[in-house]
């Protein structure tokens, strides 16, 4: 929202300004409820993501506008199983953090299959918080 106080008496151009705030501010609690029901899931997953092999190493908040969390993810390849994740991606269709997590997982595992020459043994992955959440995997080689 652009504020123009331009040509504007003093009293008008600080009504604007007032608005202006008020419309930030609005954005903002908005943004942070928002925030809140996605943490809200991130919270709920993580019982289901350890349960499958998949281990949360970082947690990261930003505050910004709009704010965001970050986390780390990360799986051994030899610990997780692709057949058990898209069966907790069918039970759980509803939860769609989860599922969003689980499917960067999967598209990771089929991509390493690719390329399974590389001797990649491992999966770490950024997933953003924010609105709307996203996820980003990538494969690396554990020693």
């Amino acid at each position: 929202m652009a504020i123009d106080i331009k040509n504007k008496k003093p009293r008008d151009a600080a009504k604007s300004l007032e608005k202006g705030r008020i419309h930030i501010l609005r954005n903002l609690d908005q943004g942070a409820e928002k925030i809140d029901e996605i943490l809200e899931d991130f919270k709920q997953s993580i019982p289901l993501l350890k349960a499958i092999g998949i281990s949360v190493n970082t947690v990261q908040f930003d505050f910004a506008a709009p704010p965001q969390l970050l986390a780390s993810l990360a799986a051994k390849i030899d610990d997780t199983d692709p057949e058990v994740i898209q069966e907790y991606i069918d039970l759980h269709a509803d939860k769609s953090l989860l599922v969003l997590i689980l499917k960067g997982f999967m598209g990771a595992f089929e991509i390493r299959d690719k390329l399974e020459c590389l001797g990649f043994n491992g999966l770490e992955a950024d997933l953003k918080l924010t609105v709307p959440p996203s996820i980003s995997v990538r494969m690396l080689e554990i020693a």
